[in-house]
């Protein structure tokens, strides 16, 4: 059963995320010619709670980890 629902994004500052590649843009299901730049992310797992969903903390607080 679903309870509730929270915002969470993932934590580069955490998880040391600094490494950038150029990857191609799509458009419209089309990869085009130009490129951008993009940040590759770790997966460390930490994430960084939306403070504006906690209208809930009651059901929140029952499932984050003790710091």
């Amino acid at each position: 059963n679903i309870l509730s629902a929270v915002d969470v994004q993932h934590d580069c500052a955490s998880s040391s995320c600094s490494e950038f590649v150029s990857v191609n843009v799509q458009q419209e299901r089309t990869e085009m010619m130009k490129t951008k730049t993009s940040l590759v992310h770790q997966n460390t797992g930490h994430f960084v709670l939306n403070a504006h969903s906690l209208h809930n903390y009651a059901l929140i607080s029952q499932v984050i980890p003790p710091p």
